[in-house]
């Protein structure tokens, strides 16, 4: 789970307009905040998925800011409007004919700048090409990790294989295969899993609007229907992907101090741009919800209930929420130790702690679940709705793909040191994961891609 840092950008995207003043589509722009500095800019705009409207995204491509929402899109005659509400920003402009553009300027603070948002003409891709065939590279798994790590001082990282019913666990040169790593948002699929346990054995139901498992009063319908278990699960209730009153006194442990008082207080100031089901908008303080809800509906806390419904039956031994020994020291981008994070009430959305090993046995159970999760693992990729990007889908907590052999499912996680990657070909029953200990240069999602489907990875320089 990344701590995202916002600043000056713009995004539109959908199918490409073919009448003047049509707002749907992919757009790209420039700003020029200061003389010899641009930020590139694209701007998606689409129907709502659910109910009227339409909604959006924005990208700063030269930050990597990427999906923030966009608030209270309007298209009136000419004149296209649109805010950015995580980051304080308004587009106001008028369509251009000649150009087939929209023509006006970027709002942020006292700032203001012009803006031109052209369409986007580079050709839809199509799903990813990976080989037909592929034998998943044992042998050659050391020296990709020793890529990744590039010899770098205190850096490890390790891989968990799955090839149906055969787990390989690799590790780096020097490195220990035990090691735990914080694996970041690839929590947020044990938040699922639990959801959909739960909902298995009829004690939620997916449906169920979160509010009936919080505090009386603590979250309004705003005019809209309620926000639901799956919403939150999917990315799709309309909540931002961090608070705004998360007010950080550490930014090295960006969430340890945000507990049960602030979500509370964060909620019942809370006013939605959007209405729940509009839109895929990835919220980690929407997943962090989820954990404390189903926290509250079973009784025990959200930890306990990972402990006891996954973890112990998968037989995750040593895979945990607290800070404690036997973990890779993380490390940031300029390659220094830093702390490991404390999610405190985030911590559905990116507290879990473990192993190459104990992982391979997660993405095993998701290939080829044990009788007692049978149901829940169903429920993942069981209703999927469009995810991220043009080709994505996502389903509960997990994302999926298409791929010139199939389809991966996959999520990411990342922690200010550390970064992991868990992909897995349910059809052909295999399945990685890689953790790495920084947040540097390191890119374990491209290389689990890699040993689980054969798609190259890209040239060294």
């Amino acid at each position: 789970m990344r701590f995202p840092t916002l600043a000056l950008t713009v995004a539109l995207g959908a199918a490409a307009p073919v009448a003047a003043q049509q707002t749907t589509g992919d757009w790209r722009g420039t700003l020029v905040p200061a003389p010899g500095s641009t930020l590139r800019i694209a701007v998606h705009i689409q129907p709502a998925h659910e109910g009227n409207g339409l909604v959006g995204t924005l990208d700063s491509l030269d930050q990597g800011a990427i999906g923030i929402g966009l608030g209270a899109i309007s298209q009136a005659g000419d004149r296209l409007t649109f805010t950015v509400p995580a980051v304080g920003g308004k587009f106001d402009g008028k369509w251009v004919a000649a150009t087939k553009s929209w023509t006006g300027d970027w709002s942020q603070g006292p700032s203001k700048l012009p803006l031109t948002l052209a369409l986007d003409t580079q050709p839809v891709a199509g799903p990813m090409t990976v080989p037909a065939t592929w034998a998943m590279p044992y042998t050659a798994t050391t020296r990709l990790l020793d890529d990744l790590v590039a010899a770098r001082p205190g850096i490890t990282a390790t891989a968990g294989l799955v090839d149906r019913d055969v787990i390989n666990v690799r590790a780096s040169t020097g490195g220990d295969a035990g090691v735990l790593f914080e694996i970041g948002s690839i929590t947020k699929v044990f938040t699922a899993l639990l959801l959909a346990d739960m909902a298995a054995k009829g004690e939620v139901h997916l449906d169920d609007p979160v509010a009936k498992y919080l505090p009386a009063g603590a979250l309004a319908a705003h005019g809209h229907r309620p926000i639901t278990l799956r919403d939150l699960a999917s990315h799709y209730s309309g909540l931002p992907r961090l608070p705004d009153n998360l007010n950080v006194g550490d930014m090295t442990d960006p969430y340890s101090t945000y507990g049960e008082t602030d979500l509370l207080a964060f909620l019942k100031g809370w006013t939605p741009t959007r209405a729940p089901g509009a839109m895929f908008e990835y919220s980690n303080f929407g997943a962090g919800l989820l954990g404390y809800a189903l926290g509250r509906a079973g009784g025990k806390p959200y930890e306990t209930l990972v402990e006891e419904r996954i973890l112990r039956p998968l037989a995750m031994k040593s895979t945990r929420f607290a800070i404690g020994p036997g973990e890779a020291v993380p490390h940031g981008p300029d390659g220094k130790a830093v702390k490991p994070w404390r999610l405190s009430i985030h911590v559905a959305a990116g507290g879990l702690r473990s192993t190459a090993g104990d992982m391979a046995r997660f993405v095993q159970a998701l290939i080829d679940p044990p009788v007692s999760l049978n149901a829940a693992v169903a429920m993942l990729l069981k209703d999927r709705k469009p995810g991220d990007g043009r080709l994505g889908r996502v389903g509960l907590g997990l994302l999926t793909e298409p791929t010139s052999a199939g389809e991966v499912a996959y999520h990411d996680g990342g922690t200010g040191g550390s970064r992991s990657s868990m992909v897995i070909d349910v059809a052909r029953k295999r399945g990685a994961v890689v953790l790495v200990n920084s947040s540097g240069p390191s890119s374990p999602g491209l290389l689990a891609l890699h040993l689980v489907t054969g798609r190259p990875l890209p040239t060294k320089p």
